[in-house]
C-alpha cells in the first residue's frame, strides 16, 4: 500500500513540474500514472514552456535602464 502512495506522490510531483508547460498538469499526471513517473517526467521536460507575454511593468522597467 505504501508503494502505491509513493507512486501517486511521484505522479503528483511530475504534474507540479508540468504546471508551466504546454502539456498541462492533468495530462502529465495521467501519463505518469499509466506509464511511469520517469516516462511522464521525460515527456514533460520535452514539452515546451507556456509563452507568457511580458507585463507592462516589465517593459517600462526595461526602458528605464
Amino acid at each position: 500500500m505504501e508503494m502505491f502512495f509513493l507512486y501517486l506522490f511521484l505522479c503528483a510531483l511530475v504534474s507540479i513540474v508540468a504546471s508551466g508547460r504546454k502539456i498541462g498538469k492533468w495530462r502529465a499526471f495521467l501519463l505518469s500514472f499509466f506509464f511511469s513517473p520517469v516516462i511522464g517526467l521525460i515527456i514533460t521536460l520535452f514539452s515546451g514552456r507556456v509563452y507568457e507575454p511580458p507585463s507592462y511593468t516589465d517593459l517600462f522597467r526595461s526602458m528605464g535602464k
